[in-house]
């Protein structure tokens, strides 16, 4: 009877340490996955984002009709 006991209680020690290290290792791992903080942007960057962002809208309100060019 104690050496039933003794292989249940292994078991769930096994499962209490295995659960453990698993939940230790999420919160490890999502503690890693934070972001640095956000720079500040140089006025060259911010204009390349504006233009790269105009550019963007540009091409996704064009509706297929037919461009010419102006004289």
């Amino acid at each position: 009877m104690t050496a039933v006991l003794m292989m249940v209680l292994v078991v769930l020690g096994c499962i209490a340490a295995l659960s453990g290290a698993f939940a230790l290792g999420v919160f490890w791992a999502a503690r890693r996955q934070t972001p640095p903080p956000a720079r500040a942007l140089t006025e060259e960057q911010q204009r390349a984002v504006d233009r790269a962002r105009r550019e963007l809208e540009n091409f996704f309100a064009y509706d297929g009709t037919e461009q010419r060019r102006q004289p």
